[in-house]
């Protein structure tokens, strides 16, 4: 009986793992790059990071594990980044090699630009402080545009 139940569980957790592909993703900065954050292909989750380390010339190199069943070219383009304003993922970008991805592949992935919200906040704030009580409507449309301007410049 323990037998039994000891060979269900091992084919159980094979078969878990059967439907995943693990590649490492080397990154320039870690900024952003947390264990468990999303995979994501057109706006769906297809995998997370399960693991961050460092490799032997202090890069991050991020594991990731992602569905097997999509078959991504290997030329796909993986990218840190904000999908909204408090969410970070891994975008991944298809390219258009023959070539799948495969198990254990090492792979080089980009990090986006970002400004932090800590950032739009001092702006906002000093826009406030310095501006003419008459005049502070339009100071703060001003730095919103200013802040719009450069987030638009980010994409």
């Amino acid at each position: 009986m323990r037998l039994t139940l000891l060979l269900f569980v091992a084919l159980f957790f094979y078969s878990c793992t059967e439907n995943k592909t693990e590649v490492h993703v080397i990154f320039n900065s870690g900024e952003g790059l947390e264990k468990e954050m999303d995979v994501i292909l057109n706006e769906q989750k297809i995998g997370e990071i399960i693991d961050l380390d460092f490799n032997s010339s202090y890069e991050i190199v991020a594991t990731i594990s992602i569905d097997k069943k999509l078959n991504l070219p290997e030329d796909s383009r993986f990218t840190s980044q904000s999908v909204d304003l408090f969410t970070d993922a891994i975008v991944v970008l298809p390219g258009i090699s023959k070539t799948s991805i495969q198990n254990g592949d090492t792979l080089f992935g980009e990090t986006a630009k970002s400004i932090s919200i800590d950032t739009m906040l001092i702006i906002l704030n000093d826009a406030i402080e310095n501006s003419a009580p008459m005049k502070k409507q339009d100071s703060l449309i001003k730095v919103i545009k200013e802040l719009t301007d450069e987030v638009e410049g980010l994409k």
